[in-house]
Parts: C-alpha cells; sequence; structure tokens
C-alpha cells in the first residue's frame, strides 16, 4: 500500500492508459501491416527472414529482410506465452502493442518529471502523447509503432537516470524493432550536454551498432537491400507534397489544440530555452527524413509519433496554463477526442469494414482458389478474411503489384486471377485534380489497361474495386 500511495499517480496514468486502450482493441478491423506482423509471429517459429512478404509473392523485387526482428520475436514470444484458446490474431498482437503504448505513455511523464516540469504539466503532456490520433491508432494494432516508442523512451529515460548499460539495452532493442529508431539518438541529451555525456553517448550508439550488426550478420540477413530502398523508391513526392503532409498531420493529431503549439512554445521557451532547444535539435532528423528520404520511410508512425511526442510537450504546457474545470477546457476536450474518432479513426474503420466484405464476397462467390494481384494493403486483408490468418496462403494466393499490366499478369504463370483496387475517396479525386506533384493519381482502369485475355468488373463497395482476368 505504501508503494501504491507514494507512486500513486503514475500507476494510476498507467492502468487508466491501459484499460483505454485495451478496451477498443476488439473493435478494431483488418489491418494489413498488423496481419503480416501478426501472421509472422503465429508460425512454430518465428518467420525471420523478410519484413513483409516473400519472394514468391513478388514480381519484380526482391525480399525485404526483416528488420522489424525484435518486433517478430517479442510478438512470437508472446504468442507462445498465452494459451492457445486466446490465439487471436488482432486481439493478441493487439495487446502487445497497448501494453508497450501504456509503458510509453507512463515514462513520457517520468521524463518530463525528470527534467522539471511539475506535476500538472508532465501529466497533460503524457495524456495528450496517449491521445495522439497517430499514436492511438497505434496502440490498439499489432505493429511496430508502440513498441518503438516504448524503447526509445525507456532508452531517454535510463540515459536521464545515468543507467547506461540498460539504456545501450534498450537502444538496441528500439532499433531491432525499427532502424528508424535511431534517428531518436539525439533525445538523451534532454538533461544537458557535456563532453563527459557526449562520449557515453558515443560509445552507447557504438555498442548498439556493432550488436546490431552482429545480430543481422548471425541469421545471415543482407541489410543493404533496406539502403538501396531509400534511393529506388522516392517516388513524385515533392517538397510540396511532404510539406502539405507534415501541415495536415500535424493539425489531424493536434485539431482544436493546434494553436497552442505555438504558445506552448513560447512559454517553453521562458520556462527552459536550453531545453526547447535540445528538443528542436534532436528532431530534426525526423524531419530530415520527411523532406529528403523515400517514400519507403515516410510512413505516418516511424517518422511521425516521435515528433509529435516532441509536441506534446509544449502543446501541455499551454493547456495547464487554462483553467482545467472551465466550459472553454472541458468543451475543447470533447471536441479533441469527437474529432480525433470523426476524422481518424471513422475512416480507417470503414476502409477496413470494405476491405472485408470483399473477401467475404470472394469467399461466399467461390473465389477461395483465386490468385489475388494488388496493392498490398488491400489484397492481405481481403485474402485474410477470405482464407485465413495463415502467412502460407499469402504466398499461394497474392502477387505484389498495384495497378499491373499484361507483363505482370503473364509473369504470374496463372490461366485466372482477381486484380485489386482500392477507390480514391472524392477529396483524394478533386487534390489530385490540382496539379501539386505527388498528390496526381494514375487512374487505373484493368478493362482498358490489359489487352491479353478478358478482364471484368466483378464486386465494387466504397473502397475496393474487383475485376477477375481470364487469360
Amino acid at each position: 500500500m505504501k508503494i501504491f500511495s507514494a507512486n500513486r499517480e503514475p500507476i494510476l496514468l498507467f492502468i487508466v492508459t491501459l484499460l483505454f486502450y485495451v478496451i477498443q482493441i476488439p473493435s478494431t478491423t483488418t489491418n494489413a501491416d498488423a496481419l503480416t506482423f501478426s501472421i509472422r509471429s503465429l508460425n512454430q517459429y518465428p518467420i525471420i527472414d523478410y519484413a513483409y512478404l516473400e519472394s514468391t509473392t513478388l514480381i519484380s523485387n526482391s525480399a525485404l529482410p526483416n528488420y522489424h526482428l525484435g518486433h517478430t520475436l517479442i510478438m512470437w514470444l508472446f504468442y507462445k506465452i498465452i494459451p492457445n484458446i486466446f490465439d487471436s490474431v488482432l486481439i493478441i498482437s493487439g495487446m502487445v502493442s497497448s501494453v508497450s503504448a501504456a509503458f510509453a505513455v507512463l515514462l513520457t511523464y517520468l521524463i518530463w518529471l525528470k527534467l522539471g516540469f511539475h506535476n500538472r504539466i508532465s501529466l497533460i503532456a503524457a495524456v495528450l502523447f496517449a491521445l495522439l490520433p497517430s499514436f492511438w491508432e497505434k496502440a490498439l494494432l499489432g505493429e511496430i509503432h508502440s513498441l518503438q516508442m516504448l524503447f526509445i523512451l525507456l532508452y531517454v529515460y535510463t540515459f536521464l537516470n545515468k543507467k547506461y548499460i540498460y539504456s545501450t539495452a534498450a537502444f538496441l532493442a528500439a532499433n531491432l524493432i525499427t532502424p528508424l529508431s535511431g534517428l531518436a539518438f539525439g533525445l538523451a541529451y534532454l538533461g544537458g550536454f557535456s563532453k563527459k555525456l557526449f562520449y557515453r553517448s558515443i560509445i552507447i550508439g557504438l555498442v548498439s551498432l556493432l550488436l546490431y550488426t552482429l545480430i543481422f550478420y548471425m541469421i545471415g540477413s543482407d541489410f543493404s537491400i533496406i539502403l538501396n530502398e531509400t534511393v529506388s523508391h522516392k517516388g513524385n513526392r515533392g517538397l510540396t507534397y511532404r510539406i502539405g503532409i507534415l501541415i495536415f498531420f500535424t493539425i489531424l493529431n493536434f485539431n482544436v489544440f493546434t494553436p497552442q503549439i505555438i504558445s506552448g512554445i513560447k512559454r517553453f521557451y521562458s520556462l527552459k530555452p536550453n531545453l526547447l532547444y535540445v528538443l528542436m535539435i534532436a528532431t530534426i532528423p525526423q524531419l530530415l527524413l520527411l523532406f529528403t528520404s523515400s517514400s519507403f520511410f515516410i510512413e505516418k508512425g516511424s517518422f511521425q509519433i516521435p515528433l509529435f511526442w516532441a509536441l506534446t510537450l509544449p502543446v501541455g504546457i499551454a493547456i495547464s496554463n487554462m483553467n482545467l474545470k472551465s466550459k472553454r477546457f472541458i468543451i475543447s476536450s470533447i471536441l479533441f477526442v469527437v474529432a480525433a474518432a470523426v476524422l481518424w479513426f471513422y475512416p480507417h474503420w470503414e476502409m477496413s469494414k470494405s476491405y472485408c466484405e470483399a473477401g467475404a464476397w470472394l469467399k461466399q462467390n467461390k473465389y477461395q482458389n483465386y490468385s489475388i494481384i494488388g496493392p498490398w494493403t488491400v489484397s492481405i486483408p481481403i485474402i485474410s478474411e477470405r482464407n485465413g490468418n495463415d502467412i502460407c496462403v499469402l504466398n499461394k494466393y497474392y502477387y505484389d503489384f498495384p495497378s499491373p499490366s499484361d507483363i505482370e499478369l503473364i509473369k504470374t504463370g496463372k490461366e485466372k486471377l482477381v486484380i485489386s483496387d482500392y477507390n480514391k475517396t472524392y477529396l483524394r479525386k478533386e487534390l489530385s485534380n490540382l496539379g501539386i506533384p505527388g498528390l496526381t493519381l494514375n487512374k487505373y482502369d484493368p478493362t482498358n489497361t490489359i489487352k491479353i485475355g478478358k478482364v471484368e468488373k466483378i464486386y465494387k463497395n466504397k473502397f475496393v474495386t474487383l475485376y477477375l482476368w481470364v487469360k
């Protein structure tokens, strides 16, 4: 009881956050990333060779190595520990993410306390981080991002507490979950910068890099393929597009509290200017990744979440200056949660529901044995709904190639194929008409594109269109 009373607030923060996430897990629907990460861990042995799909599913590229190795092993161990009766892909993998996310929120609170912010600011910033849509969503799905943030923040917290061996282990684990965690290296200096701390952090980085390289060498993985992706997968996403994406997701995450970013930064500067500078410099790598790297590496979670985590502090500082019992704050908080649900979760739910309906339709209409070709974000949930959550099913029935032409269809060696495509929303189509680089859509219609054989549309709902191709 004494331990609880002495640590009541952090314990309650963890418990309430965990329950908040866990009760939502059953409502989550099919997600391609979550499925591939989860079913990789359902096997007798964890699949450590490739990141997403085997080379048998690919038409033009070799399979990427498993650069989410740490996530795969932790998920696999979790599945081995639980009784088989609870062997449900989304719920169990979601539990791993929810527990990780709740601990990440707790560490956020402890880090800001350690850095000298009073309890009110630290608590508000931690709660705000828990409710950021980009992090909130990942806390419900069996993806890498919650686990990644947990070990990044554990690395920061242990470094601030001068537990350098634990800090090395946490930094290594974070990078084994995703190498993008290395961009968070500078967060170790939040407690101050000195020559002594610099040398210690460099030792941590070098030891982690050595162990990281050794581990991938031992499993025989060619990690250089990942480096090639940064060069070969840039697409047409120009500077205008990237700035727009940053602004769009910032507003989407903070919605009604977006104005507090500027006022919070000003107040942050008056309180702890040196810490503000360090936090800004430490998050520069995230912005550089957004503006200079390939589309392969600018997905929602890995670059956004650490960046928005940093922004929750100034916003939390601004909110702490408000009267938390006032109508203004209460209404703003309600609108914040409602906006997150309407603008973020509902569209994702509708999209996932459409994928499930398409898979169920294929099953009802005797298309179980037809291979599917198309974008993996659409095809994987469709196949999983049609044939079950099994990595072998994907290897047998899926070809990863969006908007295939005659050449790709012939390469599959199949006489009949289902072609999947996702329908763009009205807003997305209107944005495409603006002619901004990176926003232009390639209109794909296989009934006009495919010249070999016969193509007919067999199914369409709000987000999915399916075609049948017969050679």
